[in-house]
């Protein structure tokens, strides 16, 4: 298994790396691109990140050989999530407060709209839904629901002071953690209303979904969090082994955190009781925040 991690440029980093998984043993880190802030990445025909390169800010396109092969710049300070959805790709900036659509289309990058949440709306993700996309908005307490055109559409709107960040969609319920008020929500994607709430405390970060279960790294309490889908009950949770677990992966049983302050990537087995077990490795990768495989 090949995985490629995404960093701050800080303590060294120099870009995008990559590390090879065995049977749970993580080694030969490499640097697979050269580039400041590749803070998200998500993989298609080849690996995209957004990042800051000489000429500003926007998505770069690496090819399997870590050779830059489009790019399209378009911001000024870079943003922190990318996905794709066919020749679309979408990104939010958490800082500027805007989602932006680029298509990907033979071979080039080119941005194809732009919309603002809000000054400083604390965007972190965009969540296809359907012909709508979903973007949590941290600083203004509500999901924002975009047409496939970036118009505003409709909203879904979370207790004030909750700062929803990042979710993932089961069906039509959104589950969604919050980074201020340390929380998990369960959202009727068809009603808009609460279905399910539970609190994990700490400053929650990614979310993943593995089988049944959500898997929820936290800051500040330096937790792993395992909680079961369908009522949001709580599992159990387990230490990050690191500082700040800024983002988790999970891939045929393992469970990948990257812990940014300590700096450090490291892989466990998720055992029969849903819970990761003992730390199987650990690689040393400055300031990584957001993992992928491919």
């Amino acid at each position: 298994m090949k995985l490629y991690i995404g960093t701050y440029a800080e303590r060294g980093s120099q870009g995008i790396y990559t590390a090879e998984c065995r049977d749970g043993k993580l080694s030969d880190v490499q640097v697979f691109a050269g580039i400041r802030d590749p803070k998200y990445l998500c993989t298609g025909e080849g690996i995209f990140a957004v990042g800051r390169g000489d000429e500003g800010c926007g998505v770069f396109a690496y090819a399997s050989d870590g050779t830059l092969s489009a790019k399209v710049i378009f911001e000024h300070e870079p943003s922190c999530y990318i996905c794709r959805e066919g020749d679309h790709l979408y990104t939010a900036n958490y800082h500027a407060g805007t989602v932006s659509d680029i298509v990907c289309e033979d071979g080039s990058l080119s941005l194809r709209n732009r919309v603002l949440i809000g000054d400083g709306a604390g965007c972190h993700q965009v969540i296809p839904y359907g012909e709508h996309l979903l973007v949590p908005s941290l600083v203004q307490d509500r999901v924002v629901i975009l047409d496939r055109d970036l118009r505003m559409c409709d909203e879904i709107v979370l207790p004030k002071g909750s700062g929803p960040r990042h979710g993932v969609i089961i069906g039509d319920i959104l589950y969604i953690a919050t980074e201020l008020s340390g929380e998990l929500y369960a959202v009727s994607l068809k009603e808009h209303r609460i279905l399910h709430s539970v609190v994990l405390g700490g400053a929650p970060a990614a979310v993943r979904l593995y089988e049944d279960h959500l898997y929820i790294s936290v800051r500040e309490t330096n937790r792993i969090f395992c909680v079961r889908a369908e009522d949001l009950q709580v599992t159990g949770s387990v230490s990050a082994e690191g500082d700040h677990p800024r983002d988790i992966f999970i891939q045929d049983g393992y469970l990948f955190t990257a812990n940014r302050y300590s700096d450090e990537l490291h892989v466990q087995r998720i055992g029969e009781d849903h819970l990761p077990q003992e730390i199987l490795s650990r690689v040393h990768i400055p300031g990584c925040v957001s993992i992928l495989t491919r």
